[in-house]
């Protein structure tokens, strides 16, 4: 019985509450540091970008800016959308780098493993929706 309760917890370290937020701030600032250099290549790279999205709609539809910053808003959209996906794996491992001290052994697998099934999960739903995404408008439009 001794040698499980050993096992439960493996790295037997305690920290103060300053010691934590001070944990917790760095990684929220590497991980919005890392958030806003991929927006960066994500806002570079948003015109070919914007003609990948357009290439999966059905001929005949076009995008219609009703306001004077309507162009750079959309640009600033995908690329914060670029940014988010690809940081995410970044984002999801700081996350589980500050809670992992504190789970046991099985709850360590367990949350492997539902972080790599999350991943698969997200890239088998994007693929899906820009897939469909073609089907779905023209079903809207044809109303």
């Amino acid at each position: 019985m001794a040698g499980k309760e050993i096992e439960e917890y493996p790295q037997e370290t305690s920290m103060s509450l300053l010691g934590h937020l001070r944990e917790l701030h760095q990684r929220v600032l590497r991980s919005v540091c890392i958030l806003l250099a991929f927006m960066l290549v994500g806002f570079l790279i948003s015109e070919p970008l914007f003609r990948m999205i357009m290439r999966a709609l059905p001929e005949g539809v076009a995008q219609k800016n009703f306001t004077l910053f309507g162009p750079f808003l959309m640009r600033m959209k995908l690329a914060l959308y670029f940014g988010l996906f690809m940081s995410l794996p970044f984002l999801s491992y700081q996350a589980y780098a500050f809670v992992k001290p504190a789970l046991r052994v099985k709850e360590n697998r367990f949350a492997v493993f539902f972080l790599g099934g999350a991943w698969v999960l997200l890239v088998i739903a994007l693929a899906f929706t820009y897939t469909a995404l073609g089907f779905f408008v023209d079903s809207l439009l044809s109303w």
